[in-house]
């Protein structure tokens, strides 16, 4: 490598030489670096190290190791559409719960990464509890647009999509592409399985009762206002259907969450009388309405209607959906308080209010099987519910950031089968030295 060659491009008659380390290492090899370097920062910003470098503090290896609440709370800066004021605001206090429960609970020891770990979130229902956190998460998994297999997807693209089949529909379209980027997996399954696995389907394919379209339709029109290219695949040949093991045509769940839907909750959804999951989570308005609970929807368990600008009280006519196990209004402007006639639902196990109101003075007997209280972030006040002690079935328990005051009771060990216990941001306890004497009945 010390042996010296002419300079390249010049005459051999100037005589000027160079050594051949010299020509691999500054000609080649650093030319090579710099564009490598330039590339990686054209990609790769400033602004994009910043949020990588954040995010790698979700890694869950060596029990969290890399866990730092300042870079994560930083993300919901970062991401300020995502997180509202609020959520800006008790993030900190949610990251530093979290890394302490994650940190005891031996079942998060074997995440490698963060997509084990949000399948463990979901599968401890540590997602419901934790609901920012687990939107860093989503986020997170969600960050690799710009990677190589993306890339290939859009290169992907320009095959299928050619001059023959430039109008070939969404859906048709978002088919193949599955197609032929998992082109290796298809390429395993046999064709003849293919046919007899439909084949031996007594029914695969129904329509939607028309009193069901016509409120879907309906719906539409509400949440849309009446814009004619929103939910273009909701129309008048609208099929919706469920394949089971035995060709049941079962319309069961709407879920319109995570949208930018407004407007009031159209009363045509009593029509719907299979539907036994309804979620609304969205920026809609008005009251809870009354008509929840008067119409054909007997098969309803799950309701949510986390929509933040809700007002009014929670109607009474709720305590008819007698299949009602899950009732979700967190986030909301509700005032009043929880109505006695939810108590007829035997079934009733999970409760998320966003509510200024007050509780019921006997929980045990107002919800006696209930498995998951959440009212943390409103306006309750008064002493500890105490109450609460005799639900035997509680398994998490949230009234945190509210007005509660007082001593914390002893009774708490009765509750076994308690998982979460949340009071953080109260003004609980009396100053005396007996504050903390209820943590002893907690050992069980």
């Amino acid at each position: 490598m010390d042996d010296e060659i002419p300079v390249r491009g010049r005459s051999r008659a100037e005589g000027r030489t160079i050594t051949n380390l010299h020509h691999y290492g500054a000609k080649i090899f650093y030319v090579a670096i710099d564009k490598i370097c330039v590339e990686m920062d054209h990609r790769f910003s400033e602004g994009s190290n910043i949020i990588l470098d954040c995010f790698s503090c979700l890694d869950p290896k060596n029990s969290f190791s890399k866990f730092d609440v300042d870079k994560l709370a930083r993300l919901a800066d970062i991401y300020h559409a995502d997180f509202s004021d609020d959520d800006r605001g008790t993030i900190r206090d949610q990251l530093e719960t979290y890394v302490l429960q994650v940190r005891r609970n031996a079942s998060f020891s074997t995440c490698e990464d963060v997509q084990s770990l949000a399948m463990k979130m979901v599968q401890t229902e540590k997602h419901l509890v934790f609901p920012l956190v687990y939107k860093l998460i989503e986020l997170a998994l969600i960050l690799p647009v710009s990677t190589t297999s993306v890339e290939r997807a859009f290169s992907a693209m320009k095959i299928i999509k050619s001059k023959l089949r430039n109008k070939i529909n969404d859906m048709w379209f978002n088919d193949l592409m599955v197609c032929y980027t998992e082109r290796e997996i298809f390429k395993s399954l046999d064709d003849i399985d293919i046919i007899r696995t439909f084949t031996a389907k007594k029914s695969w394919k129904g329509h939607l009762p028309q009193s069901d379209k016509v409120a879907l339709l309906a719906l539409k029109q509400k949440l849309t206002n009446g814009e004619p290219n929103a939910l273009p695949s909701w129309n008048e040949t609208l099929v919706l259907f469920n394949i089971h093991l035995h060709g049941e045509i079962l319309p069961q769940v709407l879920d319109l969450s995570h949208n930018n839907l407004h407007g009031q909750i159209p009363i045509q959804l009593t029509n719907c009388s299979k539907l036994e999951v309804i979620n609304l989570c969205n920026k809609l308005t008005g009251k809870v309405p009354s008509w929840f609970g008067t119409g054909s929807m007997t098969k309803l368990s799950k309701l949510l209607l986390g929509a933040k600008d809700l007002v009014g009280t929670i109607p009474p006519s709720l305590g008819n959906l007698t299949s009602l196990h899950n009732f979700t209004l967190a986030r909301n402007h509700l005032e009043g308080s929880i109505p006695h006639a939810l108590a007829q639902l035997s079934n009733f196990k999970e409760l998320y209010l966003g509510l200024n109101g007050t509780l019921p003075s006997n929980m045990a007997l107002a919800f006696p099987n209930l498995r998951k209280f959440l009212v943390g972030g409103n306006y309750f006040n008064g002493t500890f519910p105490s109450s609460i002690s005799n639900i035997t079935g509680l398994q998490k328990f949230d009234i945190s950031s509210n007005g509660f005051n007082g001593p914390i009771p002893p009774t708490l060990g009765s509750l076994n089968k308690l998982q979460i216990f949340q009071v953080a941001g109260n003004s609980f306890g009396s100053g005396e030295t007996n504050d903390l004497d209820f943590l002893s009945s907690l050992t069980n």
